[in-house]
């Protein structure tokens, strides 16, 4: 037991004379309601209803991962292998059924599974007389009637919306051909919009059969409850609704889909180790949820990962072999789902994207996956961020490592870590702890086999880039060449800056030259296009990402104008149409609020606050009694109605020489009363 102070934590009306009057109070009803599980395609509509002992672990489930988001971790830079990304805990939970919860075997139970998962330390007590939400769980079809009969429905899946769950999703409904209920955690709108889409093309390959979804989401109605965003814990919740909607139908498993180097989760990188590493599908994890969930039905309950055994790119093999591959550019597990854009819906450089991008390759999948749709590419991205280049250059040295091991013996001396996984597996296995042991050395050597595959085609296929030094020193086979050729004793380059003369540049540029524009996407072709006023707004709101610029100020930017205070700089007169389209502003950027707070993404949520703060005093300013705008001047619109007009004549030019570039401005910049160009992370070259 950790010898830090815990954190207290007092749940549903629970109370203890020895709690500090700083203990968080969490409650899902009353007039300090702080918290709400909110279950999507669960209504009204009674179909079927929970035990007391469910009932209670859903909402311990809640109130754990309500704790992991409300206690900060430490910084992202720890440098200790994460001890100080472990907390203290102590919940006091009011439940209905405290003789099951208080037991010895289950508060052990609990602390043991949970301390696992997330790293940190535990303790619980639990009384009588829970607080318990209004709402009943029940079940519908993804269009709210309620389902009535569950004899066709044979498993319960969890789907995130990411390569691994869409696989196992394929391999049921697709190519078995099995009735199966989807259950996913709806952690932000993207997210949830993602896994909506998959859903709705499976739909598509089957549309004589159905394919119900539940998707679940925690609301925290305080912001003291989004401080922390690793939520480490919401497979605790995840995995207790999957359970509760496994019971209601009668099956006693619920199916996990990970792959098995993620799910064993062996430190890669030293940036994921510790505290830092999430174990959602751990093998102990999974072992611990059957247990708490077979104790609280009173019977064997079976928490299962089909996909254990498999490196990703067998999963993603196995995808396409089961009549998904079409799906694979749609699937998403990006990390940093704020700073997804439409375009580039993975940043290409935390751990997640990482081993998709070398997996993609090392499957032969390549064609399946856009490369566009990576802020940084693995080829030719820009990999100019620390973290970034650490996560890329200790990954594979990782892969390397398992690749060189011989043996059993060998992998196990080299990654002690690997004994607590195939324990986890033996658990839970037919076979003997040497024939698990061996099936576990042979899952990492094979991927590290692929890995290393990948890394002579990226090395193998730009002999000629390297010598003739065309290759960005800050991409992916620079990096790779470079850490080689330090390690064999040839010194380091100097770390100078780049002399950049006028036809060259970034990968991405959008600069003035003469009377002409200088355009370079993705590190293509450098174009010169004709200047034009478009150009000129184009190139304002790229030098300020993700700001609200008016399309008055742009034109007096474009006609040499200075434009006093801040970026968003509105005309005091408005027609009820641009009122209109500032108020769409406005749920937009509220849409991207709740993402941010969602995963704690602090300086993106106060940016955000901001505009939105700027925007409403203006709204409040410009509009009536009854929300009518004032009267606008007829020159005010046609300024309006020429810079878009000049922006969408730009975009069609640069379309002839660079349609991707073209396609990325016509998607990330909003158009209407309020223009911006969308915060991408794209370093331009201006």
């Amino acid at each position: 037991m950790s010898t830090r102070p815990d954190r207290w934590i007092l749940c549903g009306g629970a109370s203890h004379p020895d709690a500090p009057a700083d203990a968080l109070r969490l409650t899902v009803a009353g007039d300090e309601k702080n918290l709400t599980v909110d279950v999507a395609g669960i209504t009204s509509a009674l179909t079927g209803r929970l035990t007391p002992e469910l009932r209670d672990l859903v909402l311990i489930a809640s109130y754990v991962l309500a704790a992991d988001q409300a206690v900060p971790r430490g910084t992202a830079d720890d440098t200790d292998l994460g001890d100080k990304w472990r907390r203290g805990f102590h919940f006091v939970i009011g439940v209905e059924c405290p003789s099951l919860w208080s037991s010895p075997a289950m508060t052990d139970l609990l602390q043991r599974t949970l301390g696992y998962l997330s790293d940190d330390y535990y303790t619980f007590e639990f009384q009588q007389g829970g607080i318990r939400p209004c709402e009943q769980l029940t079940l519908s079809t993804p269009k709210g009637e309620p389902i009535l009969s569950w004899d066709h429905v044979q498993d319960v899946v969890l789907f995130s919306g990411g390569l691994d769950s869409l696989g196992g999703a394929v391999e049921q409904f697709l190519r078995d051909k099995r009735s199966i209920i989807l259950v996913s955690h709806r952690s932000a709108d993207k997210v949830y919009g993602t896994q909506r889409y998959l859903i709705n093309a499976l739909r598509e390959f089957a549309p004589d059969r159905t394919l119900p979804h539940v998707g679940i989401r925690v609301q925290r109605h305080d912001n003291k409850l989004r401080r922390e965003r690793t939520q480490r814990t919401r497979s605790f919740l995840y995995a207790a609704i999957a359970g509760a909607v496994a019971h209601l139908i009668g099956r006693d498993r619920i199916l996990f889909y990970e792959n098995g180097v993620v799910a064993l989760n062996l430190p890669v990188s030293r940036q994921v180790t510790g505290a830092k590493a999430t174990r959602t599908a751990h093998p102990k994890v999974l072992k611990g949820f059957a247990q708490i969930l077979s104790t609280a039905m009173g019977s064997p309950f079976e928490v299962k990962n089909p996909f254990e055994l498999m490196t990703r790119a067998e999963v993603i093999q196995h995808l396409a072999d089961c009549g998904g591959a079409e799906l694979i550019k749609d699937a998403v597990s990006c990390a940093y789902v704020t700073k997804a854009s439409r375009q580039h819906p993975h940043c290409g450089v935390c751990s997640q994207c990482v081993d998709r991008q070398f997996s993609v390759r090392a499957a032969g999948m390549e064609r399946f996956d856009s490369e566009l749709g990576y802020a940084v590419q693995l080829v030719d991205g820009e990999w100019d961020s620390e973290d970034a280049r650490t996560m890329l250059l200790d990954y594979v040295d990782a892969a390397e490592r398992f690749s060189r091991c011989q043996s059993k013996e060998e992998f196990i001396g080299q990654f002690g870590e690997s004994t607590r996984a195939m324990q986890g597996l033996y658990e839970g296995m037919s076979q003997d702890v040497e024939q698990i042991g061996q099936a576990v050395f042979e899952l990492h050597k094979r991927h590290g086999d692929g890995v290393m595959r990948v890394v002579s085609n990226l090395l193998g296929n730009n002999p000629g880039r390297l010598l003739r030094g065309e290759i960005n020193p800050n991409s992916a086979v620079a990096l790779i060449s470079r850490t080689g050729l330090e390690r064999c004793g040839t010194p380091a380059a100097p770390n100078e800056p780049t002399k950049v003369s006028p036809w060259t540049g970034g990968e991405y540029m959008f600069k003035p030259q003469g009377d002409m524009w200088l355009v370079r996407y993705r590190g293509g072709e450098i174009y010169p296009i004709k200047d034009q006023r478009g150009m000129t707004h184009i190139h304002t709101l790229l030098q300020r990402p993700g700001d609200f610029i008016s399309t008055d100020s742009l034109t007096a930017i474009a006609e040499g104008h200075e434009v006093a205070g801040d970026s968003l700089q509105i005309s005091l007169d408005a027609t009820q149409e641009a009122v209109d389209s500032v108020r769409q502003t406005l749920e937009k950027l509220q849409e991207e609020l709740d993402e941010a707070r969602e995963f704690s993404h602090d300086d993106e949520a106060f940016r955000i606050e901001q505009q939105m703060e700027q925007i409403a005093a203006w709204l409040a300013q410009e509009t009536r009694r009854g929300g009518k705008a004032g009267r606008e001047l007829k020159a005010v619109k046609k300024s309006r109605d020429r810079v878009w007009k000049a922006i969408d004549r730009a975009i069609n030019g640069i379309k002839k020489h660079c349609k991707p570039l073209a396609a990325h401005l016509a998607d990330e910049l909003d158009r209407g009363h309020l223009a911006r160009y969308r915060h991408t992370g794209v370093a331009w070259d201006l």
